[in-house]
């Protein structure tokens, strides 16, 4: 009879550690996987208050030790397709603009792993705007 009683507790005490164990493991997430956590709302509390006023219209300020108010513009273009006609022809290509704006800048600290910040990418559609142009000969 008291084998008998000490089987089901003891049944019931391997049940109760083992649901302990399941329980306190899932309460602790991996430091890298918090850390990525972490980033990530970093990251997006960044890009709310980066957008929360900016006017992509507005040109960006000048920077602070310049010795004239231009902004310096990098501009590239990349040729796609060329088809001509008689007295003319048709370009596809895109146009690349870089300039640096101190208004999309952001101070954090370093322990958190952030280095940059990047945007979403948007489809084509969304951010390009395809012009018709064509060149007369």
């Amino acid at each position: 009879m008291f084998s008998q009683l000490k089987t089901p507790n003891l049944i019931f005490s391997i049940f109760c550690i083992s649901i302990f164990l399941c329980l306190s493991n899932q309460a602790k997430d991996p430091p890298a996987k918090q850390l990525r956590s972490r980033q990530i709302r970093t990251q997006n509390l960044i890009l709310s208050r980066l957008f929360a006023d900016y006017d992509p219209n507005t040109r960006p300020p000048v920077r602070a030790l310049a010795d004239h108010a231009a902004i310096v513009v990098t501009v590239s273009i990349v040729l796609k397709n060329i088809v001509w006609h008689k007295h003319s022809a048709e370009v596809d290509l895109t146009l690349k603009q870089e300039w640096e704006d101190s208004r999309l800048a952001f101070h954090v600290d370093h322990r958190e792993g952030i280095h940059e910040v990047l945007l979403p990418k948007k489809a084509p559609a969304d951010n390009v705007k395809s012009i018709k142009c064509q060149i007369i000969l």
